[in-house]
């Protein structure tokens, strides 16, 4: 949008289009809120995904975003009849190559951004019998029905029980919030209840 403001002279959409999709999204992210806050806890708790809803509507975002950036960077051609332009047709030199770099920065990031969102679903399935998740499942399997039962989970891994997230993947996979997560089994009788 300052490229085209202040580069080329004119005036865009972009802002305006920008504002209006983030409120959208601000107010989106409040009626989910809103919805849970409003439903019975137990099918709360059978739809609770506020991270996928707001996530769709975040990608919807940009790429609305992304389509009236195309538009604009359309508009910059001189010429703007279709069926008038040719390759030669931009307002200047310093036009073309604009458009043209941009043009080329784009692709090769999108190109990278494609690469990378591939690499790292690959690296993601080759390294997930290493995880934590994985580990958990295999003693536990996936229980769907939410129980008050209080659970202890034992790891050797210290750096996982102590930022939580061996606690995290057992209230998941047991569908318990009493899910307590140790590194060592050494302890008196008074520690031991909760």
């Amino acid at each position: 949008m300052l490229f085209i403001r202040f580069d080329f002279k004119r005036k865009s959409k972009l802002m305006a289009i920008f504002i209006v999709l983030d409120s959208t999204i601000v107010l989106y992210c409040v009626g989910i809120l809103l919805m849970f806050f409003s439903m019975p806890t137990d099918e709360a708790l059978v739809l609770a995904g506020f991270e996928r809803y707001a996530s769709s509507m975040v990608i919807f975002g940009l790429g609305v975003d992304t389509l009236d950036m195309a538009v604009e960077m359309d508009r910059l051609f001189y010429e703007q009849s279709l069926e008038a332009r040719t390759y030669k047709l931009f307002k200047s030199i310093k036009h073309k190559k604009a458009y043209q770099t941009s043009t080329m920065l784009l692709f090769f990031v999108s190109i990278g951004l494609l690469l990378s969102e591939n690499n790292g679903m690959i690296y993601t399935a080759n390294e997930y019998q290493t995880t934590i998740p994985y580990q958990v499942k295999q003693v536990t399997g996936d229980n769907m029905r939410l129980n008050e039962k209080r659970y202890l989970i034992v790891s050797s891994d210290k750096e996982d029980v102590d930022n939580y997230l061996v606690s995290f993947v057992g209230k998941y996979f047991f569908y318990s919030p009493t899910v307590d997560a140790r590194e060592f089994f050494t302890m008196d009788d008074d520690h031991f209840t909760f």
